[in-house]
């Protein structure tokens, strides 16, 4: 992926995050593979090509995380039917998706 540091103009390849560490990666303009703790709205994230980003593939993943959360945290099994599990999921999702676009 392609992204843009706000704060500089910066744009960079390989851009990627890390939830286990709470880190950034990504080859800088210079070609140097880089590694930072991203600071709130401080990265603008292109798809492959630079032309935009792809959000129904954004969607379908960040709704898959969040039904994982779900069934990690059992709660598909005491509070949810599977149905209303999923499109709580697809919600939250659609619910991030806009937040992320209105920044």
């Amino acid at each position: 992926m392609k992204a843009r540091n706000n704060k500089t103009g910066e744009i960079v390849t390989n851009f990627a995050f890390s939830k286990e560490f709470g880190t950034v990666s990504y080859i800088d303009s210079k070609g140097d593979l880089r590694f930072a703790a991203p600071m709130d709205r401080e990265w603008t994230i292109f798809g492959e090509d630079g032309a935009g980003f792809d959000w129904e593939s954004f969607k379908a993943k960040a709704a898959k995380d969040v039904l994982c959360a779900m069934i990690a945290g059992d709660k598909l099994h005491c509070d949810l039917a599977y149905e209303t599990a999923v499109s709580t999921a697809i919600n939250y999702a659609d619910e991030l998706i806009r937040q992320l676009k209105s920044e």
